[in-house]
Parts: structure tokens; C-alpha cells; sequence
């Protein structure tokens, strides 16, 4: 992870950041806040020691590979908070994008049938081999404000977020399901070939 100034001449900070030898992570998401503080998504293969901070939403690993989230002061030396994210299968943060309350929107793709969930949810059934998921993390990392699945009985997953200025969240990916949840007068209601765009619109 790194940081360069704004013509890209000079290096800020740059950090390393990941758990022991035997895992391999990746970043695969970043969004800055107003104070130019870095969240970043991604996933772990294998690390059981991410630096989760105390009181982190998922303190350990639980499959075979999980999302991760994590929030870095504007200086990259500190870690303010780190939460694993995840169900017992497999799991992948690909986007991240923040509110002006610090509160952290996460969407990838997971194929754990327990991948966390809240009450109220749209969808709290992982539909096929991998769904969407979009995860609502409150501003400390401890705790979901929102978690769902978004999905047909194919494979799909969700690769960009953004917020609007109600704070809903848009989110865009693809995948196989010819039976992905559309809405009616939607611009186009049927899987026309081996693999489609999808997006989407949740309420806040």
C-alpha cells in the first residue's frame, strides 16, 4: 500500500500489510475519506493473523479464504481498524466506498452459504456457487450495519461500488445466472449469452 503526492513525483508512505508466511493476500479495493485516511478490501488465503484491532467485527479466519477490511491514518503508520470478513467457503472483497460518517460499503463475491448476513436483508441465501455480497460496516470496523447477498443459482460477484449523496449504494460485477434478480421496466431482463454485466441498486 502506498501513497504519492499529487504529480506523482514523490513517494509518501508505502507499507507492507498481510498476516504470516504459509497466506497470500491481495488488495483489491481502496477509497480515501475527507482526512485522506486509506480503507482498502481484499482477501486473505491462509493468513490466521491478520492485525485485527481489538473489538474487529470477525476477529479470525473462517474459510478457505477471506475478505478483509481495513482503515489506515492519513500518515499510513497506524492501523485504526482491521476485521476479517466472511463465511467458511470462500470469500473475496473486490470494492470499497466510504460515507462522510466513516462508515465502510464493501461488495465482492462469496461462495459461503453463511457468509455473514443481517435481519431484513434483501437476500440472506447464498443462491448458487458464488453471489454478490454488500456489506455495510459501522465507522469502528465492530459491526455490520447492513449485510446481503445478490444472486441467481449461477456464479456472479461484484467487482465496483459507489454511494450517491443518500448513501445508497450502487454495484456493478457480472456473472452466469440466467435467473439474477431484475426489476420490472429494467433495461434488459435477459441473459443474453455465457456471461453478463450485471448492476444494481440497493436502498441505504
Amino acid at each position: 500500500m502506498l501513497r504519492l503526492n499529487a504529480t506523482g513525483s514523490a513517494l509518501i508512505y508505502s507499507t507492507y500489510f498481510g498476516g504470516n508466511g504459509a497466506g497470500h493476500e491481495s488488495a483489491l479495493g481502496i477509497a480515501v475519506n475527507a482526512a485522506n485516511e486509506e480503507y482498502i478490501t481484499g482477501y486473505t488465503t491462509g493468513s490466521t493473523n491478520l492485525p485485527v484491532t481489538a473489538g474487529a467485527y470477525q476477529a479470525a479466519i473462517a474459510g478457505s479464504s477471506d475478505a478483509f477490511v481495513a482503515k489506515f491514518n492519513a500518515a499510513g503508520s497506524n492501523l485504526i481498524y482491521c476485521t476479517y470478513l466472511g463465511g467458511t467457503n470462500y470469500d473475496v472483497g473486490s470494492e470499497i466506498a466510504i460515507n462522510a460518517a466513516g462508515e465502510a460499503y464493501i461488495t465482492g463475491s462469496t461462495g459461503s452459504a453463511n457468509f455473514p448476513t443481517t435481519a431484513g436483508a434483501y437476500d440472506v441465501t447464498l443462491g448458487g456457487s458464488s453471489d454478490f455480497f454488500v456489506t455495510k460496516l459501522n465507522a469502528t470496523g465492530t459491526g455490520l450495519v447492513f449485510s446481503t447477498y445478490v444472486g441467481g443459482s449461477g456464479g456472479e460477484g461484484g467487482y465496483g461500488i459507489a454511494l450517491n449523496s443518500q448513501d445508497e449504494p450502487f454495484v456493478a460485477g457480472g456473472g452466469v445466472s440466467g435467473d439474477f434478480p431484475t426489476t420490472n421496466c429494467a433495461y434488459d431482463m435477459t441473459d443474453n449469452g455465457s456471461a453478463e454485466i450485471m448492476f444494481f441498486k440497493l436502498d441505504k
